[in-house]
C-alpha cells in the first residue's frame, strides 16, 4: 500500500507544478523541491524491489504469454523510461526555451499523465489506489507564507509633518507661518514628490541663459547639510515667514523635524535627495539580500561578461571620475548630497544603509573576476553600479525626469528554495530554476524595461532643491525625429542603439541567445551598454571599446564647402537619437581639427590642435554645453552648481551645425583642407584634477571620429 501511496504522491506533486493549475508560487517552490528527490527515491526503490525481479521473472516467458498485462507492462515500462529520462533532463539541463527543452517538458508531462492510468490498469491493487485521500495530501503540501515585518513610523510626528506640508498659513507654532494663504509645499509638490515633478518641468517656461532654476532659488546646500535652514529658506520663498531664521526656536526646530519625517516617508523621498524608493514597507535591505551577479553567470555567461566589463557595472568607487566628484560634492554641500549621486551610481549600497560609495576599485577587473571570487567565497554584499538584481527588480517608474525615479523591490518576488545557499543546496536551487524557468524569467522582467523612460530614471538628472536640469538626454530624444510615439514601429528608443549587438549598423538584426540552451532570438539585446565612454570600459575589454567607438563614429558626418571668403565645415548628427554630445556635456569634448594648406604647402589655417599641456587650443570650435553659476562664472567640476547656461553648441538629433573659417584674400589655389571631427571623453583639466588623487588613472586619448581631405579650387 505504501508504494502505491508514494506513486500517487509523486503524481499529485507533479500535477500541482503544472502551469495550468496555477497553485501559487509560495506553495509550488516547496513542491518543486520535494518532487525531484521523491521521484529519484521512488524510481530507485521500484528498480530494486520490483522492476528488476519483475523483468527477471517475466522476460523468459514473454514469447509464451500474450496477455493484456504483458502489453500494459511494456507500455508502462516505456512511459517510465520516458518520464525518468525527461525528468533528469529537466533537472540537469532545464527547459530554457529551446526545442529540446520543450520536447523534454512535453514528454515528461505526457508520460507522467499516462503512467498512472496504465499502472492502475496493470496493477492488481487498483482498488487500494482508489482509497488514497487526495485532499489530505494536497493540504499537507500547501504551505502558508509568513507576513513580513513592517517598520513603524512615529504616526503623531508624521501627521504633524503632513499638516505642515499642506498648510498655507500659520502653523500654530509661534514665529512660523508656512505660506501666504494660498501657497504651500503641496501647492507645487502635489501629492508628494511623484509625478508632480514632471509637471513642474513641463510647466517651467524658462530661459536657461538667464536662469535655469525651476525650484528653490536661495538654498545653501541642496538640503544636504543643514536641512532645517534650507527648509526655512524654502518656506520663505513660498510666502511664509520665519522668526530668527538663523537661530530658530526649539519649537520651530521640532516642526522642521516633523516636516522632515513626512518628506522622507516611503511614498515621498525616503533617501531625500534621490527619488529612489523601496516597494516594501522597510527602510533598508540587509546586505545579504543582494544576490551576487556572478550567480547569474552559469545560465547567462555572455550577458554576464558583457555587463561585467561595461560602465554600468563599475560606476561607483571603480570610476575614479565619479568617486572624486562625489567626495567633492560632499565636501562642498554636505554628506547628504552623496545620496543624490548614489541613487544611480551605487543604488545597492545606498538601499542597504550605506552613506557613501565604497572606496574599493575594480577598474581593471576583467569579466567580473572579483565577483566570481566573492561568490566562491560564499559572501553576499551590495555591488557598485547597476547589478543584475538591481536592474531586473525595478518594479515601478515615476514621472520625475531622472534622479533615480524608480521603485525597487527585492523581496516581493517568487523565490526558489536555497537561493542564497552554496554547494549541494545551491546546485539544487539552480536545478529547480532549470526545471521551471518561467517563474524565474517573469520575476526578473517588466514590460516597461523596453521603454526609454526606464533609462530616463537615471540618465536624466536635475539638481535637488533648485530643479536645474543638468542632463536632459530623454527630453532631447523625446523631441527628436526618432520618437514617433510608443506604438509606432518606426520609433527608435534607447535600447535600439545602446543594447544593439551591431553598433556599426544599427538597422542590422543580429540573432543570438540570452540564455544557455535558450530560444534563438532574431535580434538579441546585448548588455555592453555602448555609449560614449569607450575609455573606461576599454580598460577592461577591447570588444567594449570597439563597440562604443563604432557607435560614436556612426553618429556623425562631416562635409566641407569653399567660398571666396570662408571654409565652411558642416557637422551633422546622423545617428544619435539625442544631442551630440549628450550627458554632462561640459565633460565631453567634441571638436573640429582643421588644417588648410595653399598650393605652396604653406599652412594658412590651423584650428583645434591639442597643445603641450593636453588642452585644446583656444578659439577651437567645440560642440558642448558650458555651465555657469548664478553670477555667470563657469562652475568647472562643480556641475551641480549650474544655474545659467553659458554656451550650448551641441547638435540636435538629425540636425547640423555649420562652422565658418575666414580665408585670407591672397590665398594661392588650389588649397587642401584636412578636417577631422575629434572626440575625448574627458577634458584634460578634468583628468588632471582626478589624477591628483587617483594617480593610477591613465589619460584618455583623443580619437578621430571622422576624417575628410578635400581640395578647393579658386571659386
Amino acid at each position: 500500500m505504501m508504494h502505491i501511496f508514494s506513486l500517487i504522491l509523486l503524481f499529485i506533486s507533479g500535477l500541482l507544478l503544472w502551469d495550468w493549475i496555477d497553485l501559487g508560487w509560495g506553495s509550488q517552490r516547496w513542491i518543486l523541491f520535494f518532487h525531484a528527490p521523491l521521484a529519484f527515491a521512488i524510481i530507485g526503490y521500484y528498480l530494486l524491489a520490483y522492476i528488476v525481479p519483475h523483468l527477471s521473472y517475466h522476460l523468459p516467458r514473454a514469447k509464451k504469454e500474450t496477455s493484456f498485462k504483458r502489453t500494459s507492462g511494456m507500455a508502462l515500462g516505456v512511459m517510465i523510461m520516458v518520464s525518468v529520462l525527461s525528468g533528469i533532463w529537466l533537472m540537469i539541463i532545464g527547459q530554457r526555451g529551446d526545442l529540446i527543452g520543450k520536447i523534454a517538458q512535453l514528454s515528461h508531462l505526457t508520460s507522467s499523465l499516462l503512467i498512472v492510468p496504465i499502472f492502475l490498469l496493470h496493477s492488481a491493487l487498483f482498488k487500494s489506489a482508489q482509497n488514497v485521500k487526495l485532499l489530505a495530501l494536497v493540504a499537507v503540501l500547501i504551505t502558508l507564507t509568513t507576513p513580513s515585518l513592517h517598520a513603524q513610523e512615529d504616526n503623531s510626528s508624521y501627521a504633524r509633518g503632513e499638516v505642515l506640508f499642506n498648510s498655507t498659513k500659520a502653523s500654530g507654532i509661534e514665529g512660523l507661518r508656512m505660506g501666504n494663504g494660498k501657497q504651500s509645499c503641496a501647492s507645487c509638490h502635489k501629492g508628494g514628490f511623484n509625478e508632480s515633478n514632471h509637471l513642474l518641468f513641463a510647466a517651467a517656461k524658462i530661459d536657461p541663459k538667464k536662469s535655469a532654476v525651476i525650484g528653490h532659488k536661495h538654498l545653501k546646500h541642496f538640503f544636504a547639510k543643514d536641512f532645517v535652514e534650507d527648509y526655512l529658506l524654502a518656506i520663505q520663498e513660498q510666502g511664509g515667514s520665519v522668526q530668527n531664521l538663523h537661530k530658530p526656536s526649539p519649537e520651530i526646530m521640532q516642526a522642521m523635524g516633523d516636516l522632515h519625517l513626512f518628506i522622507r516617508s516611503r511614498h515621498n523621498l525616503p533617501f531625500f535627495s534621490t527619488w529612489v524608493r523601496l516597494d516594501e514597507n522597510t527602510t533598508h535591505y540587509h546586505p545579504k539580500e543582494w544576490l551576487n551577479s556572478a550567480s547569474c553567470k552559469s545560465c547567462h555567461p555572455e550577458i554576464f561578461n558583457q555587463w561585467a566589463n561595461s560602465n554600468h557595472r563599475l560606476m561607483g568607487g571603480s570610476n575614479p571620475y565619479y568617486s572624486v566628484l562625489e567626495d567633492l560634492a560632499a565636501k562642498e554641500e554636505g554628506e547628504g548630497i552623496r545620496f543624490w549621486c548614489m541613487g544611480c551610481h551605487s543604488p545597492s549600497v545606498l538601499t542597504s544603509g550605506g552613506r557613501r560609495t565604497a572606496k574599493i576599485s575594480h577598474l581593471f577587473d576583467k569579466n567580473g573576476s572579483s565577483l566570481v571570487e566573492t561568490l566562491n567565497q560564499k559572501v553576499s554584499e551590495p555591488e557598485e553600479g547597476t547589478s543584475c538584481l538591481f536592474c531586473h527588480r525595478i518594479t515601478k517608474l515615476e514621472e520625475v525626469r531622472g534622479n533615480g525615479g524608480y521603485t525597487l523591490n527585492l523581496r516581493d518576488r517568487p523565490q526558489y528554495l536555497f537561493e542564497d545557499r552554496h554547494g549541494l543546496l545551491g546546485a539544487t536551487h539552480d536545478s529547480m530554476i532549470n526545471a521551471k524557468p518561467k517563474v524565474h524569467a517573469q520575476s526578473y522582467s517588466k514590460p516597461f524595461y523596453k521603454d526609454s523612460k526606464y533609462c530616463m530614471s537615471c540618465h536624466d538628472e536635475f539638481a535637488p532643491g533648485n530643479g536645474v536640469k543638468i542632463v536632459d538626454t530623454y527630453g532631447e530624444w523625446e523631441k527628436s525625429p526618432y520618437n514617433k510615439g510608443s506604438k509606432n514601429p518606426k520609433t527608435k528608443g534607447c535600447i535600439d542603439c545602446h543594447m544593439n549587438a551591431s553598433t556599426s549598423n544599427l538597422d542590422q538584426k543580429i540573432p543570438g541567445y540570452s540564455t544557455v540552451g535558450g530560444t534563438l532570438k532574431q535580434s538579441v539585446r546585448t548588455h555592453h551598454f555602448a555609449g560614449s565612454n569607450h575609455f573606461l570600459s576599454g580598460l577592461r575589454s577591447s570588444e567594449h571599446e570597439k563597440m562604443t567607438l563604432d557607435l560614436l563614429k556612426s553618429a556623425a558626418a562631416i562635409n566641407v564647402k569653399f567660398s571666396k571668403k570662408a571654409l565652411v565645415v558642416r557637422v551633422r548628427n546622423v545617428g544619435a537619437g539625442h544631442h551630440l554630445p549628450t550627458g554632462v556635456a561640459d565633460f565631453r569634448e567634441l571638436w573640429l581639427e582643421v588644417t588648410l594648406k595653399d598650393a605652396t604647402g604653406k599652412i594658412i589655417l590651423s584650428s583645434g590642435m591639442i597643445d603641450e599641456t593636453g588642452e585644446i587650443e583656444k578659439g577651437s570650435r567645440l560642440f558642448r554645453k558650458v555651465f555657469g553659476d548664478r553670477n555667470g562664472v563657469p562652475v568647472g567640476l562643480k556641475f551641480w552648481k549650474y544655474e545659467k547656461l553659458l554656451e550650448d553648441t551641441r547638435i540636435p538629433a538629425k540636425g547640423f551645425r555649420d562652422e565658418s573659417y575666414p580665408l585670407p584674400s591672397d590665398i594661392v589655389y588650389p588649397v587642401v583642407a584636412d578636417v577631422k571631427l575629434r572626440f575625448r571623453i574627458y577634458p584634460q583639466w578634468v583628468t588632471s584634477a582626478v589624477q591628483q588623487t587617483r594617480p593610477q588613472l591613465p589619460t584618455p586619448p583623443a580619437i578621430t571620429l571622422k576624417s575628410l581631405t578635400q581640395i578647393g579650387r579658386q571659386p
